[in-house]
């Protein structure tokens, strides 16, 4: 499989310098895979991230992008952006800008095996085969997966291919979710972020691009309501910054009526820690009396999972049963 890391394209070379330095394997115009670090831990001492909670195998689950555009800044966000070397974002460009899904998946599983190769010889050969077979994608890593114009057209690759998918989205692109109604294809699970109460809050703490991405997000949040597959309103916490009037949330998330709320501490990686501190890093107690808060709000939620490493508390109202059964 060809090494295409230095083809041309719109992202900044500097911003690629950087993201390879801190380990993104680059492929195609914008592909990356990172190796998330619960793989790591799984790999070297069997401990699952809280995605095994929906029956998620870490060391077999690849953290991937098929764009690294984005139309949010968001103060906590991992990745190293544009206005952070002073340069100005880049976020609408043209389809031939992209990779196509057969590119995205060729570059997965390249990105995926220089993950991995590194532990053959401190792992047993049962564990290095069984993370050689990846079963699961999640569209999560860098970038915002709905300006990929050939979404629907990936997500229905990768289910041939036999991998589910979780995709995350900061929901300011109705128009992605509309569509999966229309043609039947979504993610075996989808994520929209709900990153602030209000709109003044969310102009703080996203930074948006675009001047109407309240309205956006809240269209997005009134179509997942009436889809099918298994969905989930993210609220990514930050002390002092959004994690605040958490019953202010709760009307948004009504408006999504979500399968799962999953209400997650930020954790200070990445160049996430030269805009935002450690102070603003909540613990595992913060995270639970705000779900209190919003429970006492919303008693057809319930909680079902905790999980103090990753700082994250699930709610659910079991329209869905928390373990994926169809993979």
């Amino acid at each position: 499989m060809t090494n295409k890391h230095t083809i041309p394209s719109v992202i900044l070379p500097v911003i690629k310098d950087r993201l390879a330095k801190q380990g993104y394997q680059l492929y195609g115009k914008q592909i990356a895979v990172k190796k998330c670090l619960w793989t790591h831990n799984y790999l070297k001492d069997e401990r699952f991230c809280y995605k095994n909670a929906y029956g998620i195998e870490s060391h077999r689950c690849i953290q991937a992008t098929p764009t690294l555009l984005c139309n949010h800044q968001c103060l906590f966000c991992w990745r190293l952006q544009e206005k952070d070397i002073g340069e100005k974002p880049i976020w609408e460009v043209d389809d031939s800008e992209f990779d196509f899904p057969e590119e995205v998946y060729e570059g997965l599983l390249w990105g995926w095996k220089r993950c991995i190769s590194g532990y053959k010889p401190i792992i047993s050969q049962e564990k290095f085969d069984e993370a050689s077979k990846p079963k699961h994608v999640a569209l999560s890593l860098a970038g915002e997966p709905t300006l990929y114009p050939f979404l629907t057209e990936l997500l229905v690759l990768l289910k041939e291919k036999g991998l589910s998918t979780f995709l995350v989205s900061n929901g300011t692109n109705p128009e992605s979710f509309q569509k999966m109604i229309d043609t039947g294809i979504a993610p075996t699970q989808l994520y929209i972020t709900i990153p602030a109460p209000d709109e003044l809050e969310y102009i703080k703490v996203c930074r948006p691009l675009m001047k109407d991405g309240w309205e956006r997000i809240l269209k997005s949040l009134e179509i997942m309501s009436k889809m099918e597959t298994r969905t989930v309103t993210r609220l990514t916490m930050a002390k002092n910054i959004n994690m605040i009037r958490p019953k202010d949330y709760v009307p948004l998330i009504e408006k999504a009526n979500p399968s799962f709320i999953e209400i997650k501490g930020f954790v200070p990686v990445g160049f996430s820690q030269h805009r935002v501190t450690r102070k603003n890093m909540p613990f595992i107690e913060d995270i639970q009396l705000f779900a209190n808060q919003i429970l006492e709000e919303m008693p057809n939620y319930k909680q079902v999972f905790e999980m103090e490493e990753s700082k994250v508390v699930i709610l659910s109202n079991e329209r869905h049963s928390l373990k994926i059964t169809e993979f």
